[in-house]
């Protein structure tokens, strides 16, 4: 004779009650739950195929857990690298920041993160840098900044694009500050005012003095504390004892004729680079102008989601009921699962 194996149930007090075993659902696939006949509202199964339990409310099956994909972005393209030369400040790469909860579980999303655009030699034209990108939101490349013998360049296109490069200083139309991101403003002969969604623009380089470069944006979803990304660089002077143009933050600063380089916009912030100065005597050779610095995309989510990448060079961090992810490098693809 066969045994029939029950659980044991205690009441307390109230409507609570235990069970010595584990309360275990019948399971069934997407598909054999869709074949289901005469089920009633309350009717509840755990559906192995979403991995989830599953209760019918009547007209249709719902997941018993089913929390919101709300992904916070930070897009920074990378800064732009200014002429060798006397030259203006370079573009910040434009900043890209929001909210988003169109994205589906289990699916691939591309991830670039821009690097920054190398610093000219020898005369030459400064090189812009490189966009950033998560699925469809933009952080574009600044423009570069001007020489003695060449215009600024202007930034790309997309939402969220950078600020211009600063005009150099030979001619008096090309003493000009850059222009700000698309979203974005910078003031001619100041710093630019702060930036929404654009980075700001580089400096110009007069023979007096030089510009100071366009403030970027501030953005706290890395730290919780605002940090500055996709600020201009400041733009380099001819005049020996003159003033520089500082960068905005995380930018390079102007470097000043026959004395100092221009420094690099940081890695990571978007940063334009500092225009040359000129000659450096005790070298013999143009002075050094700056190079943009890299972009980086940051990635907010909430605890109850899997993060998987490829490609890309991440950390990740947990803030209270939030993921943190960091890409600071590559080009490549993030998903998400429960």
């Amino acid at each position: 004779m066969s045994t029939l194996n029950t659980n044991s149930i205690g009441k307390y007090s109230g409507n609570n009650i235990s069970i010595d075993d584990p309360l275990r659902f019948k399971t069934y696939t997407t598909t054999q739950r869709d074949a289901l006949s005469g089920s009633a509202a309350g009717d509840t199964i755990y559906n192995s195929t979403t991995e989830t339990l599953e209760y019918y409310n009547g007209t249709a099956w719902v997941k018993l857990y089913d929390p919101t994909l709300e992904i916070q972005y930070l897009v920074v393209g990378g800064g732009s690298g200014a002429s060798s030369g006397v030259g203006g400040g370079s573009g910040g790469g434009g900043v890209n920041a929001g909210t988003t909860t169109s994205l589906a579980l289990d699916t691939s999303y591309t991830v670039t993160v821009g690097a920054g655009g190398a610093a000219g030699t020898s005369n030459a034209a400064g090189n812009v840098g490189n966009e950033s990108r998560f699925d469809t939101y933009y952080g574009g490349s600044g423009g570069f900044g001007g020489s003695q013998n060449g215009v600024a360049s202007q930034p790309t296109t997309h939402t969220g694009s950078g600020g211009g490069g600063g005009g150099g200083t030979n001619a008096p139309n090309q003493q000009t500050a850059g222009s700000a991101g698309s979203k974005g403003n910078a003031n001619a002969g100041a710093a630019g005012t702060q930036s929404t969604s654009g980075g700001g623009g580089g400096g110009a380089s007069t023979a007096g003095s030089g510009l100071n470069g366009g403030a970027g944006e501030g953005n706290s979803i890395e730290t919780g504390s605002s940090q500055v990304y996709g600020s201009g660089g400041g733009g380099g002077v001819a005049g020996v004892g003159a003033t520089p143009g500082n960068g905005g933050t995380n930018a390079g600063n102007g470097g000043v004729r026959d004395t100092q380089d221009a420094t690099s916009g940081t890695a990571n912030f978007g940063g334009g680079g500092g225009g040359s100065g000129g000659t450096l005597a005790s070298a013999f050779a143009f002075g050094a102008s700056g190079a943009g610095g890299s972009g980086v995309v940051v990635l907010r989510y909430p605890n109850d989601f899997t993060l998987t990448t490829s490609g890309l060079t991440k950390t990740e961090t947990t803030s209270g009921d939030y993921k943190i992810c960091k890409i600071t490098a590559g080009t490549g693809t993030a998903s998400w699962a429960l």
